[in-house]
């Protein structure tokens, strides 16, 4: 199903498609997100699986990932580098 038809308040049938629809609703699809993330949408099966990567939604057949799950996901994983030179030569990191 790619379009959707559905009843404004105030005014007429607008037809809405699925990217759309996910994108009022806040979810990407593994396409998507694999996109942005630039991995394969394999990788987030395999993430999946092994019960790591970004929290998701199953339902039924289709797999969904919330985006505040996603930006989530990735803070939690964001590296802070120190100056190197400050340090010694050694990187030091911070997680966020």
């Amino acid at each position: 199903m790619d379009e959707t038809e559905t009843d404004d308040i105030a005014g007429p049938k607008t037809v809405r498609n699925d990217a759309e629809i996910r994108g009022l609703l806040g979810i990407v699809s593994p396409q998507e997100l694999a996109g942005a993330l630039g991995v394969y949408v394999g990788t987030l099966k395999q993430w999946r699986y092994r019960g790591v990567g970004p929290p998701y939604v199953s339902s039924e057949r289709n797999v969904y990932y919330r985006l505040h799950d996603v930006v989530e996901y990735l803070h939690k994983r964001t590296k802070h580098p120190v100056n190197t030179e400050a340090s010694g030569g050694e990187e030091k990191r911070q997680e966020g």
